[in-house]
């Protein structure tokens, strides 16, 4: 291939597979910015066989340069003479919204110039998209002509909302580590200013006596527990952990005590709402003159989006419908049903030139149903064909007054993500239907889109064509092949 065009990569499904272990290994770095993109870089230069692999992050404060390059490989290229023309490429990659193959000898691509001042032919831009936002890009530059694939770029694209994610959230702790470290110097002023200290920071801060009670929390923290305020006494911060983690979460505050050592924990929080949390809390043992623990101060932060993309990605990882021979849909229904809190989940083909569709999966109400075939007009699903994620996080319902199955379960929110086939052309739907609203529609348009990509035909292993058997269509019945 000379002309870098976009060609099929029959290597497709297992480069796509590999990409989920480092999807999987990228949560790690949940607090280390710098760590994630040295792996990621390194990765994917190794893999896909690029001579240059940048990850870049956008900063929009002033100040501040606005594109940031957080790692890239081989380091000595951020002494290189030519690194001039890799931000000019850098800043005219910006506007894009989508994976994309750039060319140099494509006059029309604003990168174009870019690309020959470094002398080179091609490369690979992936926006690294929260919903409509970018909040960097990830480069592979000066491709091996074997890999200038459109299977290259959609195997890359499937990086993004997870990289988004963990950049974003990696950032914000190294941001986050540093303003508590300047901040804090001044606590012993008074406490006039320790308070308006942690109530300016974006991170639940707590301070316990030494049995555990409560001695000043602050509003960033009632946010996190669902509690707003108490009077006199609050209630035992052990009161609030998840009744499964008590033993460990207290088993880390004894050794605290004992060792007079600070210490990092994860557990699960109870809300006042019932709603169940992840959080991670850091705790510093508070000394008198005389080196005796009299208190704790920790500070916590919400980390149950960063959990539950761990249990998505773990859910695919295992795959245990290939050992257990289960509908791979009927799977993917009901585990999105409860790791999304849905009550509704169906998992269709489109059919009759895209105006109906035919279940492959219905999960209602904890137990599965027949499939049907309904048309696509008048309901949600019809809004969400051709878009990657859909989104009615609240009153679909009244906006969709024909759509009787809204109006008999009392639907009050709707998520959809569209399948692709290979010939870029939707395909088919996962949709989702609650009673209640959507809480964190960003962490749910990840995880659809997660899931997508590894139920869209070109991105699950060729195994499980096999599996399709009368009555159980499997991956044939999306694409269309008549059951062995």
């Amino acid at each position: 291939m000379n002309d870098g065009a976009l060609t099929p990569n029959q290597d497709a499904p297992a480069n796509q597979f590999v990409v989920l272990d480092i999807l999987r290994d990228l949560l790690a770095f949940a607090e280390n910015p710098g760590g994630m993109g040295s792996y990621l870089t390194r990765q994917l230069r190794e893999f896909f066989g690029a001579r240059i692999v940048a990850l870049v992050q956008y900063q929009d404060m002033p100040g501040f340069e606005p594109e940031r390059i957080i790692a890239i490989h081989p380091d000595r290229f951020r002494h290189w003479e030519r690194m001039g023309s890799l931000r000019e490429l850098i800043s005219a990659g910006r506007h894009l919204s989508t994976a994309t193959l750039l060319q140099a000898e494509d006059p029309s691509m604003e990168s174009a110039r870019a690309l020959q001042d470094l002398g080179v032919q091609t490369a690979i831009a992936v926006p690294l998209m929260l919903g409509n936002d970018a909040v960097g890009c990830l480069w592979a530059i000066d491709l091996l002509e074997t890999i200038r694939s459109a299977d290259t770029v959609q195997t890359l694209a499937m990086l993004s909302p997870v990289v988004a994610l963990v950049l974003r959230n990696a950032t914000f702790f190294e941001s986050l580590e540093s303003e508590i470290q300047v901040r804090t110097r001044d606590l012993t002023r008074s406490e006039r200013q320790y308070r308006e200290l942690t109530e300016a920071v974006p991170v639940g801060i707590f301070h316990l006596d030494a049995k555990g009670n409560h001695v000043y929390a602050n509003e960033q923290w009632y946010g996190i527990t669902g509690l707003h305020g108490f009077d006199g006494g609050a209630p035992r911060f052990e009161e609030f952990i998840h009744p499964e983690d008590r033993d460990e979460a207290q088993r880390v505050f004894g050794q605290i005590l004992q060792t007079k050592d600070s210490a990092v924990t994860e557990f699960r929080l109870v809300r006042a709402d019932g709603q169940n949390v992840w959080v991670q809390t850091r705790i510093v043992p508070e000394l008198d003159d005389l080196g005796q623990v009299t208190g704790i101060i920790g500070t916590m932060v919400d980390t149950t989006e960063k959990v539950r993309l761990e249990q998505a990605h773990s859910f695919l990882a295992q795959g245990h419908w290939l050992s257990t021979g289960e509908d791979i849909f009927k799977s993917m229904a009901r585990f999105l049903a409860g790791h999304l809190g849905m009550d509704y989940v169906c998992i269709d083909r489109l059919v009759g030139d895209a105006l109906e569709a035919m279940t492959l999966a219905v999960w209602f109400d904890g137990q599965f149903e027949d499939n049907v075939r309904y048309t696509l007009k008048d309901t949600p699903c019809g809004a969400a064909v051709g878009k990657t994620v859909c989104c009615f996080p609240r009153g679909v319902r009244h906006q969709f007054p024909k759509d009787q199955v809204l109006q008999d379960m009392n639907a009050e929110s709707y998520l959809a993500t569209t399948l692709w086939g290979t010939n870029g052309q939707p395909i088919g739907l996962i949709a989702l239907i609650g009673r209640n609203p959507v809480r964190d529609s960003h962490f749910a348009a990840a995880t659809l889109n997660l899931i997508s990509q590894c139920t869209a035909p070109d991105c699950l292993d060729q195994r499980l064509a096999s599996r399709c058997l009368p009555g159980n269509p499997g991956l044939a019945g999306l694409v269309g092949c008549a059951p062995a």
